[in-house]
């Protein structure tokens, strides 16, 4: 009887419902046709874009440009050929796929958010609609910057790709950096202007006008010299550039720390000296956190770090790693004699005693 009866109510149940209701999404559940409606959902896309920065590891310029150069040693461990691979030069395990992922996928978050923050009703605040797209356009420079120096000719993309659309060609590097100077200076022009240490501490790690002019500067230095051309892509002057880079010097309030050693806490001569993450060296500073512990699936966390650490041995104050990056001995002896940096930048075992 109690299964019968049971039966009847589930029938019930069934027969009471509409079609709509059975196809309505879970109330937990988040669609594009639900999303980019207010200030909520477009800084949630933000910080979607701000947190490819966070993936760290094999993607890493500096760790692959530092082991293909003549100051490092691939190091690691016997298994570990990639990075004697970069450091040799020779093609085996493609670890700059990583990098190849990371910046696509950055690239994409901020196009996305371009495409759709007209949609957000921002309630009148144009201010914070202009804050959020200044800083997506800052993002996107940011990637393609690092992306082009590794690759060279890499796709141009400012839409998110359609299904079915992936076969686009390589642009030429004029007109990637074209784009990057475009959006920084756009950037420039419309992120906040606070100066150093005015910046709340919850705001550590966004974009602002010293992090885009900064940055145009460092463009312009590189383009220029590494293709020789007079300007970046009839963007960004000479001129321009300076006048960008005099900006932050002059008015962000941005600085050297008082003592080199004083960046690094190891070097540091005591506790109370260490400068710390955010001090008024960082213009933009990357908020790196700890989720990824323990966990390699996870895109968290300054796994360089962890790379270039000592090989499996805990030397306090120094933490065990897997022995990346090893310092060519010509490099450290190129210190002059006395040069405090030498002991501030660079590990050596023997100057530990």
């Amino acid at each position: 009887m109690k299964k019968i009866f049971a039966a009847i109510i589930i029938t019930g149940l069934i027969s009471s419902c509409s079609k709509s209701f059975l196809e309505t999404l879970p109330v937990d559940t988040i669609t594009e046709e639900d999303f980019y409606k207010t200030p909520a959902d477009a800084y949630q896309a933000l910080v979607s874009a701000y947190s490819v920065l966070n993936w760290d590891g094999y993607g890493n310029i500096m760790l692959s440009s530092e082991i293909a150069s003549d100051d490092c040693f691939g190091g690691g461990g016997n298994s570990d050929n990639g990075w004697n691979q970069w450091d040799k030069s020779i093609k085996m395990n493609d670890l700059n796929s990583d990098a190849w992922k990371k910046y696509f996928t950055g690239i994409y978050r901020a196009n996305v958010f371009l495409q759709k923050v007209e949609k957000v009703d921002f309630n009148g605040d144009e201010a914070t609609k202009k804050r959020y797209t200044a800083e997506a356009h800052f993002l996107r420079a940011y990637y393609y910057f690092d992306l082009v120096r590794m690759f060279g000719n890499v796709p141009l993309l400012t839409q998110p790709l359609e299904p079915g659309n992936y076969n686009i060609p390589q642009a030429t590097p004029d007109s990637i950096y074209h784009l990057i100077a475009s959006d920084l200076k756009q950037a420039a022009a419309d992120l906040p202007a606070t100066p150093f240490p005015g910046i709340p501490s919850s705001e550590y790690g966004r974009a602002t006008k010293w992090a885009a002019e900064a940055l145009l500067g460092r463009v312009f230095l590189y383009y220029t010299g590494y293709y020789n051309k007079p300007d970046v892509a009839g963007v960004f002057t000479k001129a321009d550039a300076i006048a960008a880079i005099d900006d932050v010097i002059k008015n962000s309030g941005h600085g050297l720390v008082e003592k080199y050693g004083n960046l690094f806490r190891a070097s540091a001569d005591n506790a109370a000296d260490y400068a710390g993450q955010n001090n008024k060296e960082g213009v933009f500073t990357i908020q790196y956190t700890y989720l990824g512990m323990g966990d390699q699936n996870q895109f968290n966390g300054n796994r360089m770090q962890v790379m270039i650490g000592i090989r499996g041995q805990v030397l306090a104050p120094y933490y065990k790693g897997w022995g990346a990056a090893t310092v060519n001995g010509n490099l450290y002896q190129a210190y002059a004699p006395g040069d405090t940096r030498q002991f501030a930048s660079i590990i050596s075992i023997d100057g530990e005693h």
